[in-house]
């Protein structure tokens, strides 16, 4: 935890996308968030469908209107209810991390007794060794399903300063750092952690340990992916134009070319869906889908009140120095007001440049995001391919070829689960589809049977070929044993303790084509990105 790690965190602090969505989520989410949670210990006990409820309201991408249905679960006041549907609604944001469960079920009446006592008493500690402690004896009651990937964020909602969030990226953090990533004895160790960073708001360090995630660097790192998003159809042609031109402008008054470092332009990897162009380490200039449209810009302190007044959805400072405004507003203002903001724009971006040398985007940079910001011709064929399906995609990087499948198992025949277990998948045997499954498509595990569900994801490593199992103690039945077309493996996310069963998620309208007889489905990237979150 020395100096270079203060550094990384003051960088990110000083004007990160990540972090101005992060101060919102602090300031706007999560006070409602705790008093659902208050409100829910009120009640004097809770129920399997309570804590389920918590999973879905809490999950990043915003819940809309079915805020409704789980408060009605989770606040006996009806009134209080609404006004706390109405408050979190109003936001447009989700919660900070995705569990790796969709439901709790099964639960004793003493299991849910101890969920209840602990999420009571957290709101009395005031220390990491108080709440350390808190967590250490609730864990030796081991209570099914809710574990620390499940209860931290909940916890941390009520005590942000003391309790830390638990999840695949903070684990990785963590470990880095030297600490524990057992959770009670994190707790007491993470107080060295906040010391050694200046930020006592744990919340914060949740969201830059998951931007530290590293990240293969190609020419689009997305592969094309970022062009199958749903939420492009959503932003009208005129609006994209009005982002575009903006960005041009920019652009082209700082001389910016395609291969400058201090400019990345790339897609939001938080749970609002945007594009965005950074200048250093601020976003500058981003257009994003939360239900609605709506324009970030940078302007400089004080101008969003001279220029704007009250024509805004929100804003709110930079950091370190607190110098700039990133203000939100409509497309419809942006238009109206170009004239004037434009310049203002660019006035914080004079500042911001006058004392960097490079962004630490820059390895998310997209070139095909630049190249429509300064080639009109380019602009007009890539929107038509992106907004209304027309012709082929222009740019030099092909469309990505992954493809996604679901690779099921009968647990009656091969025991994947404790293939699983034993981290000892590494292949996969193919009946179907064996010209159209390549080294690189990503994979929906699945078992059928009473616990039918997601059991993991998967990346196919090889192509199809003959190869024997991995192990025949996990062949059941069948000739399982025997050497087959297979590919291989590696399992990037292991839920065999915890899987995403399907009495969880069927009136999801997945349309998962899982659980006919067979061994291989085609699947989407949004049934994927499902259980991935």
């Amino acid at each position: 935890m020395g100096e270079e790690l203060k550094q990384a965190f003051d960088q990110f602090r000083n004007g990160s996308e990540l972090f101005v969505q992060r101060t919102r989520q602090i300031n706007d989410f999560r006070p409602i968030a705790r008093e659902v949670l208050a409100q829910l210990v009120a009640k004097g006990s809770v129920t399997n469908e309570d804590l389920t409820g918590l999973i879905h309201l809490f999950r990043p991408k915003p819940v809309g209107e079915l805020a409704d249905k789980y408060l009605a679960h989770l606040v006996a006041d009806e009134s209080k209810a609404k006004e706390l549907g109405e408050k979190l609604q109003a936001t447009g944001l989700g919660g900070y991390t995705a569990p790796g469960r969709l439901k709790i079920h099964d639960l004793t009446t003493e299991q849910l007794r101890e969920v209840h006592a602990m999420l009571r008493d957290a709101f009395n500690v005031t220390t990491a060794a108080e709440a350390a402690q808190l967590c250490a004896a609730y864990d030796r009651k081991k209570v099914t399903y809710v574990t620390p990937g499940i209860y931290s964020p909940w916890l941390h909602y009520i005590q942000p300063e003391l309790f830390p969030i638990l999840n695949d990226a903070t684990k990785a953090f963590f470990k880095a750092q030297g600490l524990p990533v057992e959770y009670p004895a994190l707790i007491a160790r993470v107080p060295e952690l906040v010391q050694a960073m200046g930020s006592r708001d744990l919340g914060l360090l949740d969201a830059f340990a998951w931007g530290q995630q590293p990240e293969e660097i190609s020419e689009d790192p997305t592969n094309g992916e970022w062009r199958k998003a749903k939420w492009i159809r959503r932003i009208s042609r005129e609006d994209w134009e009005l982002y575009f031109k903006t960005c041009g402008e920019v652009v082209a008054h700082f001389g910016l070319d395609a291969n400058s470092p201090l400019l990345a332009m790339n897609l939001n990897r938080n749970p609002s869906d945007g594009v965005l162009m950074n200048l250093s380490n601020r976003a500058t200039v981003m257009m994003g889908y939360v239900g609605h449209v709506e324009v970030m810009i940078m302007l400089p302190e004080g101008a969003t009140t001279s220029l704007l007044g009250k024509s805004i959805l929100s804003t709110g400072l930079f950091s370190s120095p607190a110098n700039a405004e990133a203000t939100r507003i409509t497309p419809a203002v942006l238009k109206e007001r170009y004239a004037e903001l434009l310049p203002a724009i660019i006035a914080a971006g004079t500042e911001l440049l006058s004392r960097s040398k490079s962004s630490p985007y820059r390895k998310h940079h997209i070139p095909d995001l630049y190249r429509m910001t300064t080639e009109p011709d380019f602009r007009e064929k890539a929107l038509d391919f992106l907004i209304e399906g027309k012709g082929e995609w222009p740019g030099t990087t092909a469309t990505s070829t992954t493809n996604y499948w679901v690779f099921q198992a009968n647990p009656k025949s091969y025991d994947s689960v404790g293939a699983l277990r034993d981290n000892a998948v590494d292949r996969w045997t193919i009946n179907a589809h064996k010209k159209s499954i390549h080294a690189g498509d990503k994979v929906i595990l699945w078992n059928t049977g009473s616990a039918a569900g997601c059991y993991a994801l998967a990346t196919v490593t090889t192509e199809v070929t003959p190869m024997a199992p991995e192990g025949e103690k996990y062949s059941l039945a069948g000739n399982f044993g025997e050497v087959q077309d297979r590919v291989g493996l590696a399992i990037d996310l292991n839920l065999w303790d915890r899987p995403i069963l399907w009495e969880a998620v069927k009136d999801e309208g997945l349309g998962l084509k899982a659980g006919s007889q067979g061994t291989n489905f085609t699947a989407t990237l949004d049934q994927y990105n499902f259980f991935l979150q």
